[in-house]
């Protein structure tokens, strides 16, 4: 039942992923922006992920990639938007 689930949603999230890839002009601050989102999305996960029985420190170091992912991402959505 797990597959099945599974399928079910990546199927969609693939073929999206490859209709945006398709179709979006990838300029550089498109570039930049996509990257330091995954980059956010890839710490939350992290985080939310974690589970108890690992190590404290790792926690932390996933918490600060996240909090600094965070601020380079808005540091470049104002660098964006003062042009």
């Amino acid at each position: 039942m797990e597959l099945i689930s599974g399928l079910i949603f990546w199927i969609p999230v693939t073929l999206f992923i490859l209709i945006l890839i398709r179709f979006v002009h990838w300029d550089r601050e498109r570039s930049i922006l996509a990257f330091l989102t995954v980059l956010l999305l890839f710490f939350i996960w992290q985080v939310l992920s974690h589970r108890h029985f690992e190590a404290g420190w790792l926690l932390a170091l996933r918490i600060g990639g996240l909090f600094l992912s965070l601020v380079a991402l808005i540091l470049y959505l104002l660098k964006i938007t003062k042009k």
